[in-house]
């Protein structure tokens, strides 16, 4: 009786422990915003998509999640900013991560976990609006299965095989937890949008998921007309970068300093109450990149460094 309770025990923990494998407490996303028919690939800012709430769906409790874009916006003239361009509510069935569909008022599917080679499903519908919902559902087929380990955690992977048309498709890798890492979390038919794109894939985390970042791109844009590709507004100098430890700047007033994160967090500050040669003790960052923002009565400026 003892070892029935025991192995009852164990697969009550095991299907918990799985079922926080769909936006467990903390999960982020973060993507670069695609900037299409450009020749720079992306727009000056990022999107962050996080779970915010739970709502209640046709007897379906969903996670909320809401994406926000922070940067520059399209508009040449416009300053840097944030706000919501998409909301979308989702929830996880037995391996099934499904979509709510706020005009058909149905649950599509976004990956299944538990599919074999060969099997299907429709293409989304996505942004939900009526202009959005013409046209046929193509099949997304399962091209293959597998397995990878991130953070010490097997998680399991498709290979999926999406339509452009019926006669032409692209390839993109699906991981449990983490969804399309080769684009938005899930490929949708979409329309025109006037926000910026959900963009590509960059990072994940969650409170017991440390950051995957498997292209090593900087998951966010700081909001201060900073992006991954461009370094604007100064002509900051540290030294040695990349840098093992310390890091040296030369100051020509005396300014506040704050170090970021890639992922856009605050990590270090000071206020250096004179100018020439400050130095900065970087023993304690962890390898990675980050930026450092100099703060005065005159002006701001920003230069990027990588930690070894």
């Amino acid at each position: 009786m003892k070892k029935l309770l025991l192995f009852s025990a164990l697969i009550f923990i095991v299907r918990s422990v799985s079922s926080q494998n769909w936006c467990p407490p903390g999960a982020t996303w973060y993507y670069r915003a695609n900037q299409p028919f450009s020749s720079t690939p992306y727009y000056d800012g990022h999107v962050k998509l996080q779970v915010t709430n739970t709502v209640t769906i046709n007897g379906v409790t969903c996670q909320n999640m809401d994406g926000v874009f922070t940067g520059v916006h399209p508009l040449p003239s416009s300053p840097v900013n944030s706000f919501n361009i998409i909301n979308i509510k989702t929830y996880e069935n037995n391996g099934v991560v499904f979509l709510y569909n706020s005009y058909t008022q149905l649950f599509d599917t976004i990956a299944n976990f538990n599919a074999n080679v060969g099997d299907k499903w429709l293409k989304i519908h996505f942004v939900p609006m009526a202009n959005c919902q013409s046209g046929t559902r193509l099949p997304i087929t399962v091209t293959a299965t597998g397995s990878m380990t991130i953070n010490n955690i097997s998680l399991r992977t498709l290979t999926l095989s999406v339509p452009f048309s019926n006669s032409s498709s692209y390839t993109i890798t699906m991981i449990e937890r983490i969804m399309n890492v080769n684009g938005f979390l899930f490929p949708w038919n979409g329309c025109q949008l006037d926000s910026p794109p959900y963009g590509d894939f960059t990072c994940y985390s969650d409170n017991n998921f440390p950051i995957y970042n498997p292209t090593s791109a900087v998951c966010a844009y700081i909001p201060t007309g900073i992006g991954e590709n461009s370094i604007s507004g100064s002509d900051l100098k540290l030294y040695p970068n990349p840098t093992g430890g310390d890091l040296s700047l030369d100051l020509h007033v005396a300014s506040r300093l704050s170090i970021f994160n890639a992922v856009g967090t605050l990590v270090q500050s000071m206020c250096v109450d004179h100018a020439g040669t400050v130095n900065i003790n970087g023993g304690a960052l962890a390898p990675g990149i980050y930026f450092l923002k100099m703060e005065n009565a005159s002006e701001n400026g920003w230069a990027k460094f990588v930690k070894e």
